[in-house]
């Protein structure tokens, strides 16, 4: 499987945050240096709706004991993303990309989070849409 050194900490699985003190463990990759690279049909599986061609109406942003916190930011990023993307939640997905910093394949789930809005709600340019209007770009 596909690894990519953490974007945080440039693949060391330590931090250092303040000049003189003690490097601790990256955050990011908890450690590790580098991601592993995800499973498309996972992802979608773990935000799929109860309705065929949905996703969830709601999921919890943080992993829960005993759940791969990598895997766990992964989806919620891509259902996040998705939905502002979709229209159907218009407040900026600003959280989600606090929650998978460092990750290297985050191109990846754009094009997977975009592909999900667009077949879950017919469009992946909503949110463009409106926010673009609302800064004054259209």
């Amino acid at each position: 499987m596909e690894t990519r050194p953490c974007t945080s900490c440039k693949g060391t699985g330590m931090s250092t945050h303040v000049e003189g003190f003690a490097d601790r463990k990256c955050y990011s990759c908890d450690g590790k240096g580098t991601f592993e690279a995800f499973d498309n049909a996972a992802i979608l599986t773990a935000i799929k709706g109860r309705k065929e061609g949905t996703i969830k109406s709601s999921m919890v942003s943080y992993a829960k004991p005993n759940e791969d916190k990598v895997f766990h930011s992964r989806c919620y990023y891509v259902w996040r993303l998705a939905r502002f993307h979709g229209g159907v939640d218009m407040t900026m997905p600003v959280m989600a990309s606090v929650f998978t910093q460092g990750d290297p394949f985050i191109a990846e789930l754009d094009t997977l989070s975009d592909a999900v809005a667009q077949t879950c709600f017919g469009s992946n340019m909503k949110a463009a849409y409106r926010w673009g209007r609302a800064l004054g770009h259209f």
